[in-house]
């Protein structure tokens, strides 16, 4: 390739990108990911928390059939409710607490995740359908 080549390319149109604007490029892409990605990661959070308390109002429903049947509330070895899969890592066993066998029966549902430091929040549920004051509508 000679001198008379080379200039023909430069003229005709130049091959590649200048430094400057590849370097324009990445910045704008950090400033995108810098926003997106704690944005996600919130919404993943809040998506975990609300299986959480789906979890629970299905094992409040579970709790009043149990009435129904045996004029008691279940205790958590007779509950015989599993968390869903997508939050089992991340959240423990629902605990029944209250008085199931007691007069009148009571119960206190608890599901709180298995780190504290995982942003996922504690939530109870009582026989009266009183949630504790973190749910959220």
């Amino acid at each position: 390739m000679n001198a008379r080549n080379f200039e023909r390319i430069r003229v005709n149109g130049a091959r590649g990108f200048t430094l400057m604007e590849l370097v324009v490029t990445m910045t704008i892409i950090a400033i995108l990911a810098a926003i997106a990605i704690p944005s996600y990661s919130q919404y993943i959070t809040r998506s975990k928390m609300r299986v959480a308390q789906t979890a629970l109002m299905e094992a409040a429903v579970r709790q009043q059939s149990y009435l129904l049947d045996r004029r008691v509330y279940a205790t958590t070895a007779n509950l015989g409710y599993q968390i869903p899969g997508e939050i089992e890592k991340d959240y423990n066993p629902i605990e029944v607490g209250g008085t199931p066998e007691g007069t009148p029966p009571t119960f206190l549902l608890t599901i709180a995740p298995k780190s504290s430091s995982s942003g996922l929040q504690t939530f109870t549920l009582d026989h009266r359908g009183i949630k504790s004051s973190n749910w959220s509508n």
